[in-house]
């Protein structure tokens, strides 16, 4: 028996929670000078890192819940959003750098020094339940439609958008664990040394 798309989205929602579970454990294992400390001049620090995921899921969440408040009539997938639904993911998981959004950057005055690691991961559990809620609101003739649109790429499908979500934190998830591992030899040889 074949599931219904909610259910297949719903098990996307599903590995993205285990994902950010499992993120958010590493992290905190690690000491607060840890998280707080960029692992070279200019970098974002890990939790700096994990706003900046926040920000793009709650934005991202925000503009869904809008489109469905003005219950708002979604273009065709067009092949164009096909082809950047499918080119911006494979551009993220490539090693590539890129910039990120004004709207989303971590770095910017007004969101760096984010608050503790609990309240970070708090704020990404809440974003999970009301992406939740959204998703089980989505109108049938929304299926397949043009639902998203991302800062870079354009619209793209609900199923694109999940799929951007999972790469995005898997990219940023290995930056995390980078700045960990190197943040923690540094503090071990200034203990050291």
């Amino acid at each position: 028996m074949s599931d219904s798309p909610d259910a297949k989205l719903l098990r996307r929602i599903d590995r993205l929670d285990a994902a950010t579970e499992r993120l958010l454990d590493e992290m905190s294992l690690a000491e607060e000078r840890t998280l707080r400390r960029p692992p070279v001049s200019g970098a974002w620090t890990p939790l700096e890192t994990l706003r900046h995921l926040n920000l793009s899921e709650r934005q991202s969440v925000d503009y869904l819940s809008h489109k469905l408040e003005q219950r708002a009539v979604m273009p065709r997938l067009g092949v164009r959003d096909w082809i950047a639904g499918k080119a911006v993911s494979l551009a993220l998981a490539s090693p590539l750098k890129f910039k990120a959004p004004p709207a989303i950057d971590a770095a910017r005055a007004d969101v760096s020094s984010p608050a503790h690691l609990q309240t970070l991961a708090d704020e990404a559990r809440a974003t999970r339940s009301d992406l939740r809620e959204v998703v089980g609101r989505v109108p049938e003739e929304w299926r397949g439609r043009a639902v998203f649109r991302h800062p870079t790429a354009g619209r793209m499908s609900l199923v694109d958008m999940l799929r951007l979500f999972a790469v995005h934190q898997r990219r940023h998830a290995k930056q995390i664990r980078r700045a960990l591992a190197q943040n923690a030899r540094y503090y071990r040889r200034q203990e050291a040394g």
